[in-house]
């Protein structure tokens, strides 16, 4: 049995020898902090619980300084593999090769099991040994086999290289695309600049219309005026009988109901059309010196119409059949209200409203009008429009690029 024995022994020592030189040059995997690339190419990252660098002979992404990344350890070749920190395309790629390499660490394992078992065999019988010697080859096809999936890795890591030449290609694109923004904002920059300048225009002609509104409202409170002041004078006035007196055509004579009595007051009506023969039954108005100083003051008949007159300094009022029509002090007309609406000091241009329609109109005609159509539902028409930059429709516009053409564009509301 020492012969046996013998074989045994050698069969064993055989296969534990194949086994850790497997086991030793077994890819194994670890992290470490890329340390970046130095002036000669070279990639250099320190593994965890080391102190010092280790250089790597190949990378399968893309990693900064600082970055921790997944390296694989093959005999004397460092490989980086994915980027822990900041994942890349290759990490499916290497996930898939490491889990191939943790599937032929198993099949080593077996194969040790298998070997173990074959060299306790050998003790007792010769057959137990041929047993041990096929479970060395097995193990032997495993490490090839580990082998092509050594290559198979090597080949995907060139496809993640490829992937990262590619997202390269991408980052240029999306460079440009910021480029371009940047652009479009300092267009956007100097249109928000000249809408501020025409901010300001419109600040001016605003003001210069307040003082016009001003006038209007100042010509209506001197209205409210003159109507207080002829309420008074028909609360406050005397009404004189004009019986044995001579007809007057140009007076204005008042007919009188009523018996004089609470429950029954006097009340005095404007006779349409005078008669001289009921003189006897006619009354006049009669003022005192205040009431006819305030109105001689303030009040002016004129071929024009009713002028309603306030200080020297004062805009007034003229109420005439077209409607109202306020001047400033020196008397130039600043505003007319009626069936159209004016403001300002020329009179091109005519705000008309009605039930439909609310309009821009000139001595030309309408030049744009906000209209009722037959299906009751409101529209602006113009004749012609200038936009300077886009038309909105909802979400999508018509946008200027920068070539001069226009562009049908998307836009979101939270953008």
């Amino acid at each position: 049995m020492s012969g046996v024995d013998d074989l045994a022994r050698t069969i064993k020592r055989a296969v534990d020898e194949a086994v850790e030189r497997m086991a030793r040059n077994a890819p194994k995997t670890y992290d470490a902090v890329y340390g970046g690339t130095d002036g000669d190419g070279v990639m250099w990252v320190t593994i965890t619980g080391e102190e010092h660098q280790r250089p790597a002979q190949s990378s399968s992404c893309y990693a900064s300084v600082g970055d921790v990344v997944r390296v694989t350890i093959s005999g004397s070749r460092l490989t980086i593999d994915s980027n822990v920190t900041n994942p890349s395309a290759g990490t499916a790629n290497v996930a898939k090769v490491d889990e191939k390499a943790t599937v032929a660490k198993s099949t080593a394992d077996e194969a040790m099991d298998y070997a173990s078992e074959a060299a306790l065999a050998a003790a007792s019988a010769q057959s137990q040994a041929i047993y041990a010697a096929d479970s060395a080859e097995d193990a032997m096809r495993s490490a090839v086999e580990a082998g092509g999936w050594a290559s198979e890795a090597k080949t995907q890591a060139g496809e993640a290289n490829r992937q990262a030449n590619l997202a390269t290609v991408d980052a240029r694109r999306a460079n440009d695309a910021a480029e371009d923004a940047i652009e479009d904002a300092q267009k956007a920059s100097e249109g928000a600049q000249e809408a501020i300048e025409s901010a300001g225009v419109a600040k001016d002609s605003a003001d210069v219309a307040a003082s016009y509104a001003k006038g209007a409202l100042n010509g209506l409170s001197e209205i409210e005026n003159v109507v207080g002041a002829i309420n008074w004078i028909s609360e406050h006035g005397t009404y004189v009988s004009q019986s044995g007196l001579p007809f007057d055509p140009s007076a204005v004579y008042y007919e009188r109901t009523g018996e004089g009595t609470v429950e029954s007051p006097y009340a005095y009506k404007v006779v349409e059309d005078p008669d001289p023969e009921y003189i006897d039954v006619y009354y006049r108005l009669s003022l005192d010196a205040s009431v006819q100083q305030y109105v001689a003051a303030h009040i002016a008949v004129t071929d024009d119409g009713l002028h309603m007159i306030g200080g020297v300094d004062d805009y007034s009022a003229l109420l005439s059949p077209d409607g109202m029509e306020v001047r400033d002090p020196s008397g130039r007309s600043v505003a007319q209200y009626g069936e159209t609406f004016r403001v300002g000091t020329t009179s091109t241009v005519h705000l008309l409203g009605t039930s439909t329609r609310l309009s821009f109109r000139t001595a030309g005609g309408d030049i744009a009008y906000l209209g009722m159509g037959d299906d009751g539902l409101w529209r602006l028409f113009i004749d012609q429009a200038e936009v300077s930059d886009m038309i909105r429709f909802g979400n999508y516009a018509w946008v200027k690029r920068r070539n001069g053409n226009m562009t049908v564009k998307y836009i979101r509301d939270d953008a």
